[in-house]
């Protein structure tokens, strides 16, 4: 929300990038919802492994994706 002022004095228009914009916020308040339910449930060192599998796994992925 910081950014919104000095973005609006370079000239970017939001109305052009709005079918955008729209998912990326609702997408962004989701997964923040959806992170402190877990992280409630979950504990700190649990989310943490958690999170490393995650991680470790995308990045599995990137390195395989052009043989997918």
């Amino acid at each position: 929300m910081a950014k919104i002022p000095a973005f609006l004095s370079v000239g970017f228009v939001y109305r052009e990038h709005a079918s955008l914009l729209v998912p990326m916020v609702i997408a962004s308040l989701v997964g923040t919802w959806l992170g402190t339910r877990i992280l409630a449930r979950l504990g700190g060192k649990q989310f943490r492994v958690a999170f490393q599998i995650a991680l470790g796994l995308l990045g599995l992925r990137l390195l395989l994706s052009p043989w997918l």
